[in-house]
């Protein structure tokens, strides 16, 4: 009776231990599935002020954009700011002009959840009603074209000036709500 009860016990414990081995490899499994998901690479569209825009005025042909391919959507600061030289640009051949002036400073860019924050230094930050729409909706329409192959990325963009909330950067257009869509 010794003798099967140890068979039992050593049996139980031979059972459990394979449970144990076989979900632990179906967890490890479904890990490595789910990092097989998360996209690798993302894409994102800087758009530039066209010819057409600034010179004639024509709406119809405010931006051209040039995709980028951007590592890491959570730090793009340095991509943002390919904005400042339209020589970066892929496709130079068509008549562009830089979004944003060398002289403006982008503090730091934040994201949380596809949610973006811009902080914008009041140092240098001057212009006009063109300017500022070129500034805001440059920066807007590049960081809500974020994009993986698993589809958009970028929720939303708000603007700070100095670390703080401010009702507009230069005077004319407000940047007291987010922008979720493209301007």
């Amino acid at each position: 009776m010794k003798i099967k009860r140890n068979i039992f016990n050593i049996s139980m414990i031979l059972i459990a231990v394979f449970l144990l081995v076989a979900c632990k490899n179906q967890a490890s499994n479904e890990v490595s599935n789910n990092n097989e998901n998360d996209p690798k690479t993302y894409a994102m569209n800087l758009y530039y002020p066209s010819k057409a825009y600034i010179v004639d005025g024509n709406e119809d042909e405010k931006f051209i954009s040039q995709e980028i391919e951007v590592s890491d959507p959570t730090d793009i600061k340095k991509d943002i700011e390919k904005l400042k030289d339209a020589s970066n640009a892929k496709d130079n051949s068509k008549d562009i002009y830089p979004a944003l002036s060398e002289n403006l400073v982008i503090n730091k860019i934040t994201e949380e959840d596809g949610k973006y924050t811009v902080d914008i230094s009041s140092e240098n930050l001057n212009g006009g009603s063109l300017e500022e729409d070129i500034i805001i909706s440059s920066i807007v329409n590049s960081i809500l074209s974020i994009r993986s192959e698993n589809g958009k990325y970028a929720k939303s963009v708000r603007f700070l000036v100095d670390g703080e909330p401010s009702s507009t950067l230069l005077g004319h257009v407000s940047i007291e709500e987010e922008f979720t869509e493209s301007l």
